[in-house]
């Protein structure tokens, strides 16, 4: 069941730049869009948590995200962060940055099937 939990991780990430954002000063629109994507998120991934466990037994044999790269994902979140970054400071840009290097790394040296 790692779906939902990738859907709150994201949410509280969201949560988390918004908190940030209260340190400079920021326009109100820019916390609110945060926040409210965040705990929109969050809430999503709670209700799909929630949706998923009163599923019958024979769902919940299969995988949630059979095939899934770490390496990839960690990319994404930093391509995202970067993206992110350009409405809130160079420093969350070189941040985003950081993390799509890290997934790179992962992504070469995960093994081939």
């Amino acid at each position: 069941m790692k779906g939902p939990l990738v859907l709150c991780v994201w949410g509280a990430l969201l949560l988390t730049s918004a908190a940030v954002q209260l340190l400079f000063s920021p326009r109100s629109t820019t916390v609110a869009l945060l926040g409210g994507a965040g705990a929109a998120a969050v809430l999503g991934g709670l209700a799909w948590r929630r949706a998923a466990a009163s599923t019958d037994g024979a769902a919940r044999g299969a995988p949630a995200a059979a095939g899934t790269s770490p390496g990839a994902a960690t990319l994404a979140a930093g391509v995202g962060l970067a993206a992110l970054g350009s409405a809130v400071s160079p420093w969350f840009v070189a941040t985003g940055a950081g993390v799509a290097v890290a997934g790179v790394v992962l992504l070469t040296t995960e093994p081939r099937r």
